[in-house]
């Protein structure tokens, strides 16, 4: 494969050594889900209400240089998931998903605590079309649409910044093609117009310097395989 993606000091900003802790504790949580399913010959449907609660979460304490692991986070996140999948004909499929959910940060420190979770709308979309116009090659389209969201602990670092956008949206395509015997080749971009939010456009942290990615500025991605 060859890709194009952030590496882990894009996405997590570690810049040195991380410092043991032997009071550390295992992160505890319950997760309750209950939903229905329609699964037909062209067509499926299902809705999942969920209710996640986590305690003792282990988050990574930084000021640029040391790293801690320690046990400050929790969280509670409750809401409905649906998903939508129709064959309308032969070659010609369309795929709706939705996740609408209300989240409570318990994060144990400053005046975090009752706040929304950092880098989780509030509502997430994806709408995508898939096509089979001829034998071996799939072509894929789909558009991720994710509501307003904060980047940071405290809620100041709003997504996007204007107050008057009511979310952001990122487009992304693949296609991939499969040959005779067993070889497969394919290519995705993922947000091929460019819409940033990258550390490097992003307000910095007050921790380590670095902002967390919840979407890449793009990504590609070329595969090649071989099946026996």
């Amino acid at each position: 494969d060859l890709s194009n993606i952030p590496g882990l000091r894009d996405k997590f900003g570690t810049n040195g050594a991380v410092v043991p802790n032997p009071d550390l504790q295992e992160e505890t949580g319950l997760a309750v889900e209950s939903g229905a399913r329609i699964l037909l010959d062209r067509l499926f449907m299902e809705a999942v209400v969920f209710r996640t609660e986590m305690k003792n979460g282990i988050v990574m304490l930084s000021d640029g240089n040391m790293t801690k692991p320690v046990n400050l986070a929790g969280s509670l996140a409750s809401g409905l998931e649906m998903t939508l999948w129709m064959q309308l004909i032969a070659f010609l499929r369309t795929e709706l998903r939705g996740t609408w959910q209300k989240t409570d940060n318990r994060y144990r420190l400053y005046n975090y605590y009752g706040k929304r979770l950092p880098n989780e709308p509030a509502l997430s979309m994806i709408g995508k079309i898939s096509l089979a116009p001829y034998k071996g090659v799939e072509l894929h389209y789909w558009v991720d649409y994710k509501s307003f969201f904060f980047r940071d602990y405290g809620n100041t670092q709003r997504v996007p910044d204007d107050p008057t956008e009511p979310g952001i949206v990122f487009h992304n395509v693949q296609i991939t093609w499969t040959a005779p015997r067993h070889i497969e080749i394919g290519a995705s971009i993922r947000n091929f117009i460019r819409a940033s939010l990258r550390y490097e456009e992003m307000a910095r942290s007050s921790e380590s310097g670095y902002s967390w990615i919840l979407y890449p500025v793009n990504e590609w991605c070329l595969t090649a395989g071989y099946s026996f």
